[in-house]
This record gives structure tokens, sequence and C-alpha cells, in this order.
């Protein structure tokens, strides 16, 4: 009988052991098969953490040239206007329509160019900015807004413009009233924001452009050197 009872603790402790070896075995291969992925308390986190997004992913490809669409900014926009005088003429016909400060984004020191746009393109400006707020909502940056940093220009903004920078064309779009730039390099905050804050703001609305561009409803230009997002409005 105690030669039963030690045999039969002896096959218990060797299955013991077997079920303990199938088990870790079993756990080593499915940590090594699975799939890594952000813990769901940390996801919110990524929405700025450098090592969740790819730099530059979207800005990279939005690369629409002037002779992309210079021809039909001219045919769906206004004629450009020599001075103020012409554009308020504009206005008044309601050609243009005035663009004021609004809660979701915040507008520039204009010097070359002026708070005016077609119509349609003012709606599509409000739209970008609303659908850039909407995604940035839940991140330590929601309160983040962009920077209108050029609409409308004149003839003679342009020409001023063309002495000081020579990157600068003389036919633009925003001669058409269809055409604004978004800063991708500063945003309107009450701190100061971290490198990381700053590139994710930028593929963010980068993104918000790629998506309006594939939808047809924009052209967009990432313009390195000028630190700006040129858009200008599409109409199918």
């Amino acid at each position: 009988m105690k030669f039963f009872n030690i045999t039969l603790l002896s096959s218990a402790a060797l299955l013991a052991a077997f079920f303990i070896f199938f088990v870790e075995n079993g756990k080593t291969k499915a940590k090594n098969n699975s799939i890594s992925f952000v813990p769901e308390e940390k996801k919110s986190d990524c929405k700025y953490d450098c090592s969740c997004f790819f730099p530059n992913e979207f800005s990279s490809q939005l690369n629409d040239y002037l002779s992309s669409y210079i021809y039909k900014s001219e045919k769906t926009g206004v004629w450009p206007s020599l001075n103020v005088a012409g554009l308020r003429k504009k206005a008044r016909r309601g050609n243009l329509v005035f663009v004021p400060q609004q809660k979701h984004f915040t507008q520039d020191t204009f010097y070359y160019s002026y708070a005016l746009l077609t119509p349609e393109t003012s709606v599509l400006m409000d739209s970008i900015c609303t659908d850039f707020n909407s995604r940035i909502k839940g991140s330590s940056v929601q309160q983040a807004k962009l920077i209108v940093t050029s609409m409308t220009r004149t003839i003679s903004s342009v020409n001023r413009l063309l002495k000081r920078n020579r990157s600068a064309v003389k036919k633009s779009a925003h001669l058409n009233g269809n055409a604004f730039d978004f800063s991708f390099s500063r945003f309107a905050f009450h701190r100061s924001l971290t490198s990381c804050e700053k590139m994710y703001l930028q593929e963010t609305i980068a993104q918000v452009l790629f998506d309006w561009r594939k939808r047809k409803k924009c052209w967009v230009t990432f313009e390195k050197y000028q630190e700006c997002l040129h858009v200008v409005s599409r109409r199918n």
C-alpha cells in the first residue's frame, strides 16, 4: 500500500510537471506569434507620440503643381483685382465673401493678402478646420487651432510679395479668390508645443487635406520652404 501511494504521488508530480511545461511553452509560442499593439489606456497618448506615427507620411504626398490646377482656378474663381478697390467691388457683388476670425481657426497677420474668399472656398476652409478639430479631440493638444497665413491677393500685393519672396509666383491661384494657406510649423495654442506635438498636428492637418483632396474637393501643395500647406478649392 505504501509503495502504491508513493507511485501515485510520483505520477501526479510527473503530470503536474508536464502540465506546467506545456502551459509555459504555449505562452511562449503565443507571445512570439502575437501582434504587438498599444494598450488601450495608452491609445490617446499615441496621438502625439513620435513613435506611433510616421513623420511626413501624408505631407510628402501633397504635391500638386501649379500647372495641375491654375487653369481651372482661373476658370472657376474671380478675375484678378488690381487693388483693394477691386476686391471690395467683388465683395459687394457677392463674388467674394469676408472671412472673419473663427473659434476653430485663427488668421495670421496678412501683409500680402486679404480675408476674402469665394463663397465655395470659404465653406471648404471652414469644413477642413472643423474636420481637423474633430480629429485632435481627446488629445492633450485638442485646443490647438490652425493658423491661416494667406487668402486672396491682388496684383499689387503679389508684386510686393515678389520683391520679398523669390519663390512666389506671379500667376497665383490666390488672385482668383479660391486659395488659402495653413501654416504647418505654427499652431495657435496656450503654451509652447513639443516637437512631437507639432509633428502630430502637422500630419493631422496633412491627413485631413489628403482625404479632402482624394475626394476631389481641392488641390494641395506641401510648401516646405514657406512652411505652409497651399490649398486650392476644386469644383467638380
